[in-house]
């Protein structure tokens, strides 16, 4: 961990002085949400606007209220906004003294014989969605580029994530440097009983994994490098 950074703590005043680089003439802002704001409530409405269209949840038996999770207030929600209209979002799980597993294990059930399943130094990335308006890679990468800035500033370099087990969906995966080879497809009751993979990666090895475009590659080793210089600047 660095600069006194903490799960609890870590916000966009960490990863902003990084961000701004990437995102110089774009008017968005990538920001940590809260449950109990008007921002989570829009993250809300995205995150089952995006698992309606994904298959996930069957809008006739859930609400809106289904992606309202007891995790929230211990997991790290990235929105990225124009304005304070919500065009993405992302929710970064780790382990916790009140979740003493990740998401994957406590709601899904997975037990994976693997030496970072429960390791401190995990990061799961869940609920990614980008609003159908503004459909595009950028939104995802930038996404992404904050994740491993968090991963570098808290140490939690082994990250996680579970994907429908369709070819696009874990090919697409698979190029941003996720291993499905760690475990078997499995049906997922907690989402609307959707057939899905669990995906591995150390992001140090991703920034040399060759399925992985370099421009990727290089956007995973900019954050490894720049998480100790950004951090509080």
């Amino acid at each position: 961990m660095l600069h006194d950074v903490t799960w609890d703590s870590i916000s966009e005043k960490d990863w902003n002085p990084a961000l701004r680089k990437r995102l110089r003439g774009q008017r968005l802002k990538l920001v940590r949400v809260r449950p109990g704001t008007p921002r989570y409530e829009s993250v809300v409405r995205l995150r089952y606007e995006g698992f309606i269209e994904s298959g996930f949840v069957d809008p006739t038996a859930s609400d809106e209220s289904v992606m309202r999770l007891a995790r929230d207030p211990d997991s790290v929600i990235i929105g990225m906004f124009r304005g304070e209209t919500i065009l993405a979002t992302i929710t970064l799980n780790t382990i916790t003294d009140r979740f003493p597993g990740m998401a994957m294990e406590m709601e899904k059930k997975l037990r994976l014989a693997h030496p970072y399943f429960r390791s401190p130094h995990v990061l799961e990335i869940t609920k990614l969605v980008v609003s159908q308006a503004v459909r595009g890679k950028r939104f995802v990468l930038a996404l992404l580029y904050v994740s491993t800035l968090v991963a570098r500033l808290l140490d939690k370099r082994h990250l996680w994530q579970v994907s429908r087990d369709v070819p696009s969906d874990i090919n697409w995966r698979v190029g941003l440097g996720f291993d499905y080879s760690v475990g078997e497809p499995f049906i997922d009751g907690s989402l609307n009983g959707m057939a899905s993979r669990v995906g591995y990666m150390y992001l140090p090895e991703a920034t040399r994994n060759p399925r992985v475009p370099r421009f990727i590659r290089t956007m995973y080793a900019e954050a490894l490098c720049l998480g100790a210089v950004g951090a509080g600047a």
